[in-house]
C-alpha cells in the first residue's frame, strides 16, 4: 500500500505541474491511480483521500491519505478479527532551489595549450567578462 500511495502522490504533482488535471479533479485521480497501483486482495475497507496545498513562495504540496484493514487469523483468538492500517505520503515541489557548485583544475597541468585561457571562457556567464565576475 505504501508503494501505491507513494507513487499516487508523485503522479498527482507531475499531472497538477504540468497542467493535465486542476484542482477538483486530484481527488478522483487519486482514487484511480491507487486502485490501478494497489491490487492486494487482502486489505478491506480500503479508502484514499487526496488533499493539495499550494503555499505562496514556498512551493506546492499534495498529501494522499490511504487506510483500510485486512482480516486476522491467530489474533481473531484474542479478540481482534481485523487490523486497521493507515499511511500518508506527502509529494512536494516548487519549494527548492538548485544550487550548483563548480570545481576548477587551476594545477600546473592547465598551464599548457590554452587550457587555463578556455575554461575561464566556458566558466564566465554570457556577457559578463573574467574581471567582471572576479569582483
Amino acid at each position: 500500500m505504501q508503494a501505491a500511495l507513494d507513487s499516487t502522490a508523485l503522479m498527482l504533482a507531475k499531472d497538477l505541474t504540468e497542467g493535465t488535471i486542476n484542482t477538483s479533479q486530484i481527488s478522483t485521480k487519486a482514487d484511480e491511480y491507487f486502485r490501478a497501483l494497489h491490487t492486494n486482495p487482502e486489505a478491506k475497507s480500503v479508502t484514499v483521500t487526496a488533499s493539495y496545498t499550494q503555499t505562496s513562495g514556498n512551493g506546492s504540496t499534495i498529501l494522499v491519505d490511504g487506510s483500510g484493514a485486512i482480516d486476522t487469523g491467530f489474533m481473531r483468538v484474542v479478540g481482534f478479527p481485523t487490523m486497521d492500517f493507515k499511511t500518508s505520503p506527502t509529494s512536494a515541489w516548487g519549494n527548492v532551489r538548485m544550487r550548483v557548485a563548480m570545481e576548477l583544475d587551476v594545477t600546473g597541468s592547465m598551464k599548457d595549450d590554452g587550457k587555463m585561457p578556455a575554461m575561464q571562457e566556458a566558466c564566465q556567464e554570457p556577457g559578463r567578462s573574467i574581471e567582471q565576475a572576479r569582483k
